[in-house]
């Protein structure tokens, strides 16, 4: 029987086309016998047909526009430009990295989320689930299994540490290991502060109330700046913003222990949840600002973090003075000494300023002094500026010898809290702050979760140039020569790319246009690393004058921050070449205001970005983003106040710069109605609303920053279509904005949230994910999202 007629006795049989390929199944269907043999059939069928031919002919553009609609596909097919049963057939790359970056980005995607609705959950969802942090504390930053800059940094200090441990072979590296080594054997002993004791008694050591009261205290500052002390205020040397190819000396704030630092993360939680009640929220209403922030809240947990913190520093201040203080102290006399040094200390901290008045302050304000020696001692005469100076420095100083004050504030507050003290409690205050800040974690191995890690960090941080050059060694030249010519090349994509949207730009004026146009042209890029890192003759030299003894760390570290602070010549005559490089192993990238400079360190470039058989929407959406970003810091609203040659000058006038201000007033005011966050801190919720106006500056450099990299890479690819990934149904400008995102998958705690809130002006990387993705058409184009959706508004903020 012919396979027409087989089943005419029983059944008829019906073919199912899957994605048009015959499967060779068949169904068969009861009632088609009887409908083919009926007449009366055949003619209502006639009819019905000329209907139903009608009615698709005027229904079609409807069904074409809800078919176009989301609906319950499976997600992994919703954004495909076809339905995923009948999907065209797309390029794939095949190539194993390919491979790789698929792995890598299906490790981290959420399917189940609507990128529509919130792109960083699509993007980062599984990520999050992976290393969920719910019941933490404080962030858990591994378990990566994406390429994150929040664990780029690890990797490499993972990278350094097993590069010091076999360093010890290695000419001229031997000196590397060794003190590293003295490190661990440091936390293997028992801890013994009688190191650091003897260290304060050379410098003074405490004094009691019968002694002889110093009457001037610049000795005992000169001496603490030499050993990397700087308990009152820092001094340093840095480019001149008028003339940048010239040094300066500078007065910054003093270096003080962190925040999130050996005192925060061995708190007791149950100690913690005891003390977080209703005594530091005491039962009013919560307030909110305008812009809808619960302030009260944010700031109470953020000051009782802080406090606590301070607490604990504080205890180990007490236990350090127990026992710095003489033994012939009765028991009264040691305790109205202890309240009264710590009473110093304690207002001495509350001088320094708000993290985020110092934020706000650099970027949007002339808040320096420039002054000469002469007015700075007029200004600020509790110090002897001119002794200071030249004992500092190495060399010899003029009254009329410029000096920049960072923070004026601090030091006008500075003159009023002083003489409130005796100059012997200020002596002592000063020597237990260096005690305690500088001193005490190196002796105290239980300060640190981590030993080897601790001393992977001091090593790096008092041996960097030759760490760097120990770094840069395990990458072939070759290698770096063809990843600087690809570094380069996009560099230079992403400045003519955005030179033509200045000179399409519509709010700048002609002079503007010129000014902007001149320093973009003047941009330098810095990359990789320094060139002397490879001369091994060079790195000798770095290490001669080094001594290590493998037995005693404490006292390596301490004659390696006297050598750091000494200025080996007149500073009026350093070349500055040097100076325009970072260090190879850190993760990060920067723009410089007085170079007019962007540096892009080695171990950012040397992630698998820049690789030849990786499509281009992958380097572009990730290094593509952070060039960019970097760049466009040289016109943000501190920016334009410099030059071409990085000197101070403000390149808009006030109409342009007016302009400019009103694109970023956009995304504050975007950001602050459409994102906030409330988090649960040690059982109280908390809402979380970030100061937009601290933060606008880096938001603008993101969003601008994706449009640019976007728009140079659809001009570097042209009309053509760039190949897929394999196993993941997204094009490529969908997976452009992807890779984009997940280079920001990270885990942020409650602590978190609020610890940004004040001291950070990025922006924490859900809300800066979805910030960017939200002002990018490309974006919304990409995954047809409806206009008036969360991550497609109507209107979008675009300065660049």
């Amino acid at each position: 029987m012919d396979d027409h007629n087989r089943c005419e006795l029983e059944v008829d049989v019906v073919q199912v086309d899957q994605n048009g390929r015959a499967t060779g199944s068949w169904l068969c269907c009861l009632p088609c016998y009887w409908l083919r043999r009926n007449n009366s059939f055949h003619k209502a069928s006639l009819t019905i047909a000329t209907l139903l031919v009608t009615i698709l002919l005027v229904a079609s553009p409807v069904l074409f526009l809800i078919s176009s609609l989301p609906g319950d596909k499976s997600k992994e097919c919703q954004y495909q430009e076809s339905e995923c049963p009948q999907r065209q057939q797309r390029e794939l790359c095949d190539e194993d990295q390919c491979k790789l970056a698929a792995n890598r980005i299906l490790a981290s995607i959420s399917w189940k989320a609507d990128p529509c609705r919130d792109f960083y959950e699509f993007a980062c969802g599984s990520w999050a689930k992976k290393n969920d942090s719910s019941d933490r504390t404080h962030s858990k930053y591994q378990g990566d299994p994406s390429i994150s800059f929040d664990t780029l940094q690890q990797n490499v200090d993972r990278t350094l540490q097993k590069l010091l441990t076999i360093s010890a072979n290695a000419e001229p590296f031997q000196k590397l290991g060794l003190f590293y080594k003295s490190c661990l054997r440091a936390g293997d002993r028992r801890v013994s502060l009688a190191p650091m004791f003897s260290l304060l008694n050379n410098l003074g050591g405490y004094l009691p109330p019968e002694a002889e009261v110093p009457t001037d205290l610049t000795p005992l500052i000169v001496s603490l700046l030499r050993m990397n002390g700087a308990p009152l205020f820092d001094l340093y040397l840095d480019f001149d913003q008028k003339n940048a190819t010239l040094l300066l000396p500078v007065v910054g704030l003093p270096l003080r222990f962190g925040f999130n630092t050996r005192f925060w993360w061995y708190l007791n939680k149950k100690e913690l949840v005891m003390n977080f009640g209703e005594s530091y929220f005491p039962g009013q209403r919560e307030r909110r600002d305008s812009d809808g922030a619960n302030k009260s809240k944010v700031n109470k947990a953020y000051a009782y973090m802080k406090a606590t913190i301070e607490e604990k520093r504080l205890l180990v201040m007490e236990k350090i003075m127990q026992e710095f203080m003489s033994d012939n102290l009765t028991a009264e006399v040691k305790a109205k000494e202890t309240h009264n040094t710590l009473l110093f200390i304690t207002m001495l901290t509350k001088l320094y300023p708000r993290e985020k008045e110092i934020i706000s302050r650099s970027q949007f304000k002339h808040v320096h002094l420039e002054t000469n020696v002469t007015d700075l001692q007029r200004r600020y005469p509790f110090v002897q500026w001119k002794y200071l100076l030249e004992q500092t420095l190495n060399t010899q100083i003029s009254p009329n010898e410029n000096v920049l004050v960072l923070i004026p504030n601090y030091l006008d507050s500075l003159n009023k809290v002083l003489p409130r003290f005796t100059n012997r409690i200020v002596h002592n205050g000063l020597l237990l702050v260096f005690a305690t800040d500088t001193l005490y974690e190196l002796l105290n191995t239980t300060s640190s979760p981590d030993w080897p890690a601790f001393c992977t960090r001091m090593t790096v941080n008092v041996f960097s140039k030759a760490v760097s050059a120990l770094y840069v060694r395990q990458f072939r030249p070759e290698y770096l020569d063809q990843l600087r010519m690809r570094v380069t090349l996009m560099f230079e994509n992403l400045k003519k790319t955005l030179e033509s949207r200045m000179r399409e730009n519509t709010w700048l004026d002609d002079r503007g246009r010129e000014a902007v146009l001149q320093k973009l042209s003047s941009l330098h890029g810095q990359f990789l690393t320094w060139p002397n890192f490879w001369n091994l003759t060079y790195v000798a030299t770095l290490l001669d004058d080094v001594r290590v003894d493998p037995e005693y760390f404490f006292g390596n570290v301490i004659r390696r921050y006297q050598q750091l602070r000494t200025v080996p010549m007149n500073f009026r005559y350093y070349q500055l070449e040097d100076k325009k490089w970072a260090y190879p192993f850190v993760v990060n990238a920067f723009y410089v205001l007085t170079m007019n400079t962007i540096i892009i360190p080695l171990a950012v470039l040397t992630q698998p970005y820049f690789r030849a058989d990786l499509p281009l929407y992958i380097p572009y959406s990730t290094m593509g983003l952070i060039f960019a970003h970097e760049i466009l810091h040289g016109f943000d609203l501190k920016g334009i106040r410099y030059n071409s040659k990085g000197e101070a000058e403000d390149l808009l006038n006030h109409f342009s710069r007016a302009e400019l201000e009103s694109r970023l007033d956009c995304v504050v005011n975007q950001f602050s109605t459409t994102f906030w966050r409330q988090v649960n801190f040690l059982g109280r919720n908390v809402d979380v609303q970030f100061d937009w106006n601290v933060t606008k500056n880096e938001n603008m450099a993101d969003i601008s920053g994706l449009q640019l990299a976007y728009h140079a890479w659809e001009t570097v690819i042209g009309f053509e279509n760039e190949p897929a990934l394999p196993g993941i149904q997204l094009n490529a400008r969908q997976l452009f904005f992807l890779n984009a995102a997940q280079t920001y998958c990270s885990m942020l705690s409650p602590a978190d949230y609020i610890f940004l809130v004040e001291v950070d002006f990025h922006t924490p990387h859900p809300e800066r994910v979805n910030g960017i993705m939200m002002n990018s058409q490309g974006f919304s184009d990409a995954y047809k999202c409806p206009v008036g959706s969360p991550m497609n508004p109507k209107k979008k903020c675009s300065v660049w």
